[in-house]
């Protein structure tokens, strides 16, 4: 695969202040894009939006523009939801990458307020087919194009053959932008996420803030290997071992009540506020439509009286007009005039007649033709049965659909593992140095299996080279390219036999066994992962295009029964009248017939009445073609009056019966808030998120459910039982009363906070709590008492190896410039008192005179009073990270370096840039993907406070490492080519929301 430079090169924005319709910011083909405008015309608002699609979880980003950060009454609102235009309620963000594999990916977020904050849901669009990110995300209405909520626009590109991956958690989102070449890493780690936010806000306000130097100790200094895996799970020194017994007690116990009781009771509440939302969105949209159609009804009458007045007055006066002309005239004609009306009034009754059998064939032809298209070989069958036969083949194949479903994701997941394990490039250069071949190209044809057999021979090391001895070595300088520890052998080590045990895989080594689990990724055996790779994509092919079919057919299957059911009056007919087709046929003759006698009858009267009537013409013509159309007229308007009237009734009934059950409802809700109290907002939200159920058997699934209750809670007091057997599982209320005394049974057996907990999550980690227990205890002891005579050597050793490498990531920060500053760096200093306290204690921590935890206790002691009196753990104690201080200095010039506290505006964001860059890096060195493959997007806000000079650093600066930079300032003078965006907010007149204008101007150099 070629490698692409990577890079963002849009970003639209839809739904926020001011924003109309979807606005795209193509950014510059160069590193730079501005943002200018005045105060108030949304520079901040956009960047702020745009780090929240770049990590939207809102446990570790928190970005506020610096205006409002300084204002007191902001605190505690939440900026991000208070800048979704209220016409909307929502908003979109979305990042038009192109990746380093040269695809193009849409990576948004949708973003809802609820209860003053806002909600995040993520999706991709991989291959989005050439078209823009307006063409995706608009929706012809008419002649104008909407932006619908996240479900609409999902549907909308599900039917343009547009794939959309939504509800994404937090990682799975992360790991598409890291794949694409955007974020370091797939920010798996809540610890990734803190620190990588604290970037983002760190460059967004400018400066080096507190939060960022406090993580950034932990970040760039990793656990020590030689140590640090030994003593994992060592809390609370000795009595860790205590502890352990006591929880694999009483682990077992919490986890059967939470199963029988937490996830039973939430599933419950759940479906009871599920069906109160799903009935008060019906009852809402049916007043809305009512009030709709009764104020339009109302304006129609009104029009229809004021209409029907005058006609009433041009009639009266026509009528009296013609009646002082033609009173003469008319009476020769009044006996033949008779004679025609009498005839002419049996033809309505021949015509009804000759309508009434026409529409019979006609009705009978269709419903014919209907049913043989529907019903095809099944045409002898009821209607009944083929509307059943229909729906449940189309059950058939969505149930089809879904197992295939089911399918891809086992597959998928297989791929996900088999994609995982590699070694780092430290044995390539080993390799090169000593002539031999890495162990990971060596060991590349081997199985899976057979790979897990030598790495665990190996204790885990993966590093090491084949073909060389021990001689090779000779020359070879120690330097960071090169590991630590390695293997090296003049063959390769051949594959040992495994003994498999429950979940893992056990091999002997080192006087001991080593265990690792059998799903584990292993480093060697890429050839056989591949292989293996090939054919699961193969089968995840077939089943994609298994899946589309299940699909196809059962939409087919819908719309016939729907077209039943469209048809059915038509349909129903033809059944009662197939034995009569010949006598509804001959009915239609029968009548044409008649109706043509009398019309000829008629006419031959007509002829005559015509001559007398051309000899009055002159008189009578020109009223009677004005009052026939006035009549007509009148009449008309006078029956759409009578029908308005009963449709005004009809609404008016219906629209007091939808608001009395709408304020039952409401009323319903708030005493459903009151029953959960602090747990409404976040079952509520839950409840939302359910998917479509039967609420047709609500009350039977609910009946389960509280009997499965009272089977886990029969040992309760009477009290607490007495609630579940008086509930009334169709009162939906009733239900909701049974979450506080379950919540209170679960605080009272269970040893946390279930409130806060989601009931699936914890329940999955007491399972695992409770497997791992007693392995954890055995390691503990065993492992510590090995590694314990060589702390003091390994912790000292391993502080020299990491300040050398900070050291090294220092040098990018010390020839950056910005203002009084000449660069920046970030220092590693070991605490020397820590480290005696810790070479005068090794030896006596396991020595065989004391026991384990009076030296331990011995130890602790010392060590606390270096650290400020705080007493320290086991875990912390064997953490080399303890033994050293990390800061952030900056050197001024005339002044040398000193620690970064007090930085002018300027400087602060040349600081905040430089270090968000060198610890991106950092992050991204920890992964599979090279580092010169990753190029992050950085936002400046109020970026004014840099002078000329300074913006042409930024961007020589973003030139040279390989990153995007979008500033935001009232006015930018730049002296190098870029785009800027001029932002202005305006208010039209008579419009209630506030318009943003955006016009981009390129600037030559």
């Amino acid at each position: 695969m070629t490698a692409t430079k990577p890079r963002i090169d849009r970003i639209a924005y839809i739904g926020w202040r001011g924003v109309e319709g979807c606005e795209v910011l193509d950014l510059d083909s160069g590193p730079l894009t501005g943002l200018v405008g005045p105060t108030g015309a949304g520079k901040s608002t956009l960047t702020m939006c745009l780090g929240y699609a770049l990590l939207p979880d809102r446990d570790a980003l928190d970005i506020r523009p610096i205006s409002e950060v300084k204002d007191a009454q902001k605190i505690g609102i939440d900026t991000l939801a208070e800048s979704i235009d209220p016409q909307y309620g929502y908003g979109y963000v979305v990042l038009d990458i192109t990746t380093r594999a040269g695809s193009r990916l849409l990576a948004g977020i949708y973003v809802e307020a609820v209860d003053g904050r806002a909600k995040f849901t993520r999706w991709l669009i991989r291959d989005p087919k050439g078209l823009t990110v307006n063409a995706i995300m608009a929706q012809e209405d008419g002649e104008d194009e909407t932006f619908p909520h996240f479900q609409e626009f999902k549907r909308h590109c599900a039917s343009r053959g547009i794939d959309v991956s939504g509800r994404l958690k937090v990682g799975e989102y992360c790991q598409a932008l890291y794949e694409a070449g955007i974020l370091p890493s797939g920010m798996s780690m809540g610890q990734d996420r803190s620190l990588y936010g604290s970037l983002i806000e760190t460059t967004f306000k400018g400066g080096v803030s507190g939060d960022v130097v406090k993580r950034l100790k932990d970040y760039l200094l990793p656990k020590d290997t030689l140590v640090a895996d030994i003593v994992t799970g060592l809390q609370d020194c000795t009595n860790e071992v205590i502890m352990t017994k006591n929880e694999i007690a009483s682990a077992e116990k919490e986890l059967n009540l939470l199963q029988s009781t937490y996830g039973v009771g939430k599933e419950l509440v759940l479906h009871s506020l599920r069906a109160m939302m799903s009935e008060t969105a019906a009852i809402t949209e049916s007043l809305r439509q009512g009030k709709i159609e009764q104020a339009n009804a109302t304006a129609r009458q009104d029009q229809l009286a004021a209409d029907v007045k005058h006609i009433g007055s041009e009639i009266e006066q026509a009528e009296k007009t013609k009646a002082v002309v033609r009173q003469t005239a008319v009476h020769e004609l009044t006996e033949v005039d008779t004679k025609v009306k009498s005839l002419r009034e049996t033809l309505p009754g021949l015509t009804s007649s000759l309508r009434v059998a026409t529409e019979n064939r006609k009705t009978f032809n269709q419903g014919q033709k209907h049913w043989q298209s529907i019903a095809g070989k099944d045409a002898n069958q009821s209607i009944e049965w083929v509307r059943e036969s229909l729906e449940e083949r189309r059950k058939n194949a969505e149930r089809d659909a879904f197992k295939v479903e089911a399918d891809m994701e086992k597959l998928q997941a297989e791929s996900m593992r088999l994609n995982s394990g590699r070694a780092s490039i430290a044995s390539e250069q080993l390799a090169d140095g000593t002539g031999g071949k890495t162990l990971e190209d060596a060991l590349g044809g081997v199985s899976e299996q057979e790979a897990l057999s030598i790495e665990l021979a190996f204790c885990g090391l993966t590093e090491g080279v084949v073909g060389v001895t021990p001689d090779a070595l000779v020359g070879l300088a120690v330097s960071n390219a090169l590991p630590d520890t390695f293997w090296l052998g003049e063959t390769a080590p051949q594959p040992r036999q495994l003994r498999a045990i429950g979940d893992w895989y056990v091999a002997p080594a080192a006087g001991g066994y080593v265990a690792t689990k059998k799903d584990r990724a292993p480093v060697f055996g890429s050839e056989a992962r591949i292989a293996r790779q090939r054919v699961l994509m193969k089968e995840i092919d077939g089943l994609r295009r298994k899946h589309g079919e299940h699909s196809k057919s059962a939409k087919a299957f819908d719309e016939s029964r729907a077209l039943l059911d469209q048809h059915k009056g038509e349909i129903e007919f033809y059944f009662s009248q197939r034995d009569r087709a010949f006598a509804i046929d001959e009915a239609v003759i029968l009548a044409q017939k008649t109706l043509d006698a009398r019309s000829e009858e008629i006419k031959g009267l007509e002829t005559t009445h015509a001559k007398l009537l051309r000899e009055l013409q002159d008189i009578d013509d020109p009223y009677e073609k004005q009052l026939k159309v006035l009549r007509a007229d009148l009449a008309d308007k006078e029956q759409k009056v009578l029908a308005i009237k009963d449709q005004l009734a009809t609404l008016a009934k219906e629209i007091a019966d939808d608001e009395k059950m709408l304020v039952a409802l409401k009323e319903e809700a708030a005493n459903a808030k009151t029953i959960l109290g602090t747990d409404a907002a976040r079952l509520f939200s839950a409840a939302d998120d359910l998917p479509e159920f039967d609420e047709g058997r609500l009350v039977v699934e609910q009946t389960k459910r509280i009997t499965s209750l009272g089977t886990a809670l029969q040992d309760e007091v009477p009290g607490r039982l007495a609630i579940l057997q008086d509930t009334d599982p169709a009162n939906r209320l009733a239900t909701l009363r049974l979450w506080p005394v379950l919540m209170e049974i679960v605080r009272e057996r269970v040893s946390i906070d279930c409130a806060e907990i989601d009931g699936a999550d914890l329940i999955q980690t007491m399972k695992e709590h409770r497997a791992t227990l007693g392995s954890k205890l055995v390691t503990h002891q065993n492992e510590v008492r090995i590694s314990a005579r060589n702390l003091h050597a390994t912790i000292g050793s391993k502080a020299m190896t990491e300040k050398r490498k900070i050291d090294k990531l220092s040098k990018l920060g010390e020839n950056i410039t910005f203002g009084n500053v000449i660069g920046i760096r970030i220092v590693l200093a070991p605490r020397e008192e820590m480290l005696s306290v810790l070479e005068n204690f090794a030896g006596q921590l396991f020595s065989e005179q004391k026991p384990v935890d009076v030296a331990l206790k011995e130890l602790f002691d010392a060590a606390s009073g270096r650290q400020e009196g705080t007493p320290f753990t086991g875990d912390q104690l064997l953490d080399y990270r303890n033994y050293v201080d990390l800061s952030i200095e900056a050197c001024r010039k005339g002044s040398g370096w000193a620690p970064a506290a007090s930085l002018s505006g300027g400087e602060s964001i040349g600081c905040g840039l430089a270090l968000a860059l060198m610890l991106t890096r950092s992050i991204a060195a920890r992964g599979e993907i090279k580092v010169d493959q990753i190029c992050p997007l950085f936002a400046v806000d109020e970026a004014h406070r840099l002078d000329g000079p300074g913006h042409a650093v930024v961007v020589d600066f973003a030139k040279r490492e390989n990153f995007q930079v979008i500033v935001a300032a009232p006015e930018l003078t730049p002296s190098y080519s870029c785009i800027l965006y001029a932002l202005s907010r305006v208010f039209p007149p008579h419009v209630p929301h506030e318009r943003l204008i955006v016009r981009g101007i390129k600037v030559a150099a």
